[in-house]
């Protein structure tokens, strides 16, 4: 016969999970109750109890019952006694039990007490100081839990005071950031203007409006030229047909810009919007610049480099 094939009884498998259930209650609740107790420690009290049990014995001899006296004495820790009765302002009180264990002693061999009388008052004393040590102590408590209860209504107060320094902190540290950002796009800001203006000055890039022409080989392309720096121009033709044409050019290395009877070499490097950027193949000498200027249909003006318009051209040039 299998293990599997034996059948359990419900009422006994019922009985046994009731009752281990039981059993792990009482053990997580046991130790809960114990600490709730109030009074006295246990000690104190079972030594109470027999101590109370010695008064009554005078005809019947137990002898067991004196040793049992003296163990539950000397388990007494006048320790945890002192701290309970300093903690409710009862410390004075502690002879009562100082006194029980000077009687527990003094039991003799047959379990009977010297003066039953005497000693039955003196557990009574003891008794009342445990009833009383209770009733501080919920009083403590009491006390405890309605400090606890204000303490946290000023805490629930003081939030919404605590949260708008909060935020307000959050709000100090976004604003710092946005600044510090800021400040940083500034920087890149000015030193890009900063460049780009010394660049022009130290190019002599100007816009103007000079008659020009470029020729390459036997094609002749009229138009202006735009701007004009000491190392190259843009040039924009005089239509768009002149356009269409000189864009098939851009590339070459041997077209002439021709401008105030003079001509100069440059190399088509790439359109940009409606014109076409020339790279002197020698920089301008400032003579020749001021020379073309001279002729300019327009007030020449500095102007810094742009990026805006359309660029078609394979290799990074310096344009004019």
């Amino acid at each position: 016969m299998s293990l599997l094939s034996v059948k359990t009884p419900v009422g006994f498998s019922t009985r046994l999970m009731a009752g281990l259930v039981l059993c792990v209650f009482c053990l997580c609740l046991g130790p809960n109750l114990a600490d709730a107790k109030c009074g006295l420690p246990r000690g104190v009290l079972v030594l109470m109890d027999d101590l109370y049990a010695s008064t009554l014995n005078t005809s019947s001899i137990n002898s067991g019952l004196a040793d049992r006296l003296r163990r539950n004495a000397a388990k007494v820790d006048m320790t945890k006694v002192n701290t309970k009765l300093f903690v409710v302002g009862m410390n004075h009180s502690s002879d009562r039990i100082n006194t029980l264990l000077k009687e527990a002693q003094m039991v003799d061999g047959f379990g009977r007490a010297m003066n039953p009388n005497i000693l039955r008052e003196k557990v009574k004393r003891a008794e009342r100081l445990d009833a009383m040590v209770c009733k501080m102590e919920q009083i403590n408590n009491d006390k405890a839990r309605r400090v606890d209860a204000s303490k946290s209504k000023v805490e629930k107060s003081s939030m919404p005071l605590v949260s708008v320094v909060e935020n307000w902190g959050t709000t100090m540290r976004l604003v710092g950031l946005l600044s510090i950002t800021a400040l940083m796009i500034g920087l890149v800001v000015l030193v890009r203007f900063s460049y780009l203006w010394i660049h022009c000055l130290v190019n002599s890039r100007r816009a103007c409006l000079i008659p020009a022409a470029i020729e390459c080989g036997l094609d002749v392309i009229d138009g202006y030229v735009t701007i004009l720096g000491r190392h190259g121009c843009r040039f924009q033709p005089a239509n768009e047909g002149a356009f269409s044409r000189v864009e098939g050019l851009i590339g070459s290395r041997s077209a002439l810009v021709v401008c105030n009877e003079k001509r100069f070499l440059v190399t088509l490097q790439s359109t940009h919007g409606r014109n076409v950027v020339a790279l002197f193949r020698v920089p301008l000498s400032n003579q020749d610049q001021t020379g073309l200027l001279s002729v300019s249909k327009t007030a020449p003006r500095y102007v810094p480099k742009r990026k805006s318009g359309r660029q078609k051209s394979t290799r990074q040039a310096r344009t004019a």
